[in-house]
């Protein structure tokens, strides 16, 4: 079940917003202070009431009243199982409207072919209630007569019709309903949440106000799922060893928060939930909802990082990222949010004037997304938020080492962020000791910077006695790549073809793989690509990947085929095959993710010494 689209019309600084996509998985909504991304995020969560845009637009002569009703039309979507149990929570028989034109056996076929495979479902709603609902693939019909269907054990069969002035509600409106009380809404603001009067309704509410009851259940009648859920707040919170729910009278229970050992048996110096920070409500709700829904939800979260520190927003995206069957809208001025979701949707909310527009960011892959936050500066704030620090090559490392490490290795960084060295020149060279110093310095986590895992660099030629020599001068900090440098696992025909083929204007005629591999044939014995490693010593020269000049290969290739007009660009065209690699042939990147894999501290304790 997912929100796939939305019309927003005059709430707040929205005039019309004009219909906007979403997907499933993360969608994050971007833009500065005050330009309407909380009013978007109140729309979409179904708890808002009318509250007109104000401006010259709307109101141009003083005096003037707005128009007085706010709006938004929503399309939901789900996959037809969904759908079923869905009609099975609510009533054994329901009611669709019947056309007056149509016969009951033609609005049979119409009906059930709108609720083959993806069923959609539009509405309107407006303050506080659905004023409309229909299945678009069915039609908007208004009728008082209506076709009525009974669930059966294995399917949707019809029983009743031609059934006049029912008073039962109609199918769409019953599943609208359903689905907002499946939407929750997570913003910056205390709520009361540390009580709550015990009950047997395992359903967290959408404003969340039963938590302590849902919790106090779990911990009695699932305590293995409830000490996960303790597992993943310490992950996110390392300072919070568990939380606790005990009754505080034969009707409420509370919430206690344990920043001490629990082997320390000292429950009377665990505080309330009330007395601890806003973001742990929110989160300990977020993942109740994660880790014991047996349905899809639609997970609305505020600029969460007004109520989360940044490390603690890294843990909670990725660990949201574990249950992809939810769908996650997250609004942001943060750059640390952005990186950490990967979204597959990005909107960017901006204000002209008074009024709100909203602009659909294409974002064909994720990765672009790093790409274009690393050319506006934003990499920095990745560092401040992390718990650790793996320094890498450059920029393309640090855009490819995440992507091998979760879609290959299936390795969680959670804490740890990987950050592109840009003199690595200096770093490894006649001057290496006073930089590493400098590094030092910066990484041993003093003040907002964390503490650095180690480095990762290309072998450039280093004999291994030199190699051997630099580990001992950063103390064993320093990695070396198997092979030469990065683009060494890049040299794939296929992969290569790809890239070139999917720039426009790259070359005047179509490029193949058979015209790459004679290239490299052609080229597989020039001297100047074994420099440094012996091979100009060596009559018989073979195409190694481990000891060729991977860049300059890739440089002189792209150079020639494109006749000089596409030079061969290390962090566009680097992601980009790394990516094709990824999704064609990740068998010839699984040496290289896993020997970074091995660079990073072994579970979620990314602060551990290496």
């Amino acid at each position: 079940m997912k929100i796939s689209r939305f019309h927003i019309k005059n709430y707040k600084s929205f005039v019309e917003s004009g219909d906007i996509s979403l997907t499933s998985g993360f969608n994050v909504i971007v833009g500065k202070n005050n330009v309407g991304k909380t009013a978007l995020a109140e729309t979409l969560s179904l708890q808002f009431n009318s509250n007109p845009h104000r401006s010259l637009k709307t109101i141009p002569i003083r005096g003037m009243s707005p128009i007085p009703t706010s709006q938004i039309e929503i399309w939901f979507e789900m996959e037809q199982n969904e759908f079923i149990d869905l009609v099975k929570t609510f009533s054994p028989k329901f009611f669709i409207p019947l056309p007056s034109s149509i016969n009951a056996k033609t609005a049979n076929e119409m009906f059930l072919n709108a609720i083959m495979n993806k069923i959609e479902i539009k509405t309107v709603f407006q303050d506080a209630t659905f004023i409309s609902a229909s299945l678009p693939k069915y039609g908007d019909v208004v009728s008082s007569s209506v076709l009525g269907y009974e669930i059966a054990p294995s399917e949707i069969q019809p029983k009743v019709t031609n059934v006049y002035n029912v008073t039962q509600e109609l199918l769409p409106f019953t599943l609208a309903k359903i689905i907002r009380d499946r939407i929750y809404f997570f913003k910056a603001e205390r709520i009361n949440l540390a009580e709550d009067q015990m009950g047997i309704n395992t359903s967290l509410k959408a404003n969340a106000s039963n938590l302590a009851s849902v919790l106090h259940l779990l911990q009695s009648k699932n305590p293995a799922r409830f000490m996960r859920l303790n597992e993943l707040l310490s992950t996110i919170f390392p300072e919070i060893k568990q939380v606790t729910v005990p009754p505080i009278s034969n009707e409420r229970a509370s919430i206690l928060v344990w920043a001490i050992d629990p082997n320390s048996e000292r429950d009377d110096l665990a505080m309330s939930l009330s007395e601890s920070g806003t973001g742990i409500g929110q989160v300990l709700a977020m993942l109740y909802v994660v880790i014991t829904s047996d349905h899809p939800h639609i997970i609305v979260i505020d600029e969460p990082q007004t109520f989360l520190h940044p490390g603690a927003i890294h843990k909670l995206i990725e660990i949201l990222g574990q249950y992809p069957q939810h769908q996650y809208i997250i609004t942001t001025h943060s750059p640390t949010v952005v990186t950490s979701a990967n979204p597959q949707t990005l909107l960017l909310v901006k204000k002209n004037d008074a009024e709100s527009v909203v602009e659909t960011i294409n974002v064909q892959e994720t990765q672009s997304l790093r790409i274009y936050l690393s050319e506006i500066g934003a990499r920095l704030s990745d560092v401040f938020g992390a718990d650790s620090v793996l320094w890498v090559e450059g920029r393309t490392e640090e855009l490819c080492f995440p992507l091998l490490l979760s879609r290959i290795a299936k390795h969680q960084l959670l804490g740890t962020t990987i950050v592109g060295v840009q003199q690595t020149g200096d770093l490894l060279g006649k001057h290496a000791r006073a930089v590493y110093e400098i590094y030092t310095r910066l990484s041993k986590g003093q003040g907002l910077l964390p503490p650095a895992i180690g480095f990762i660099f290309d072998q450039e030629g280093r004999s291994p006695e030199e190699q051997d020599d630099l580990k001992r001068q950063s103390k064993d900090k320093v990695h070396f790549l198997p092979r030469r440098m990065y683009e060494n696992y890049l040299l794939n025909p296929e992969a290569i073809v790809s890239v070139m083929s999917a720039i426009s204007g790259f070359s005047e005629m179509t490029i193949n793989v058979d015209e790459i591999k004679k290239w490299l044939e052609k080229n597989q014995g020039n001297k100047e690509y074994f420099k440094g490693v012996g091979g100009e010593k060596n009559p018989a020269y073979i195409f190694r990947h481990e000891d060729i000049h991977g860049a300059e290969v890739l440089k002189d290739m792209f150079n020639e085929f494109s006749g000089g007009r596409f030079p061969y660009d290390k962090i566009e065209h680097g992601v980009a095959l790394t990516i094709w690699l990824i999704e064609h042939s990740p068998n010839n990147l699984e040496e290289l993710a896993n020997f970074i894999k091995n660079v990073l501290p072994q579970g979620t304790d990314s602060k551990k010494e290496i």
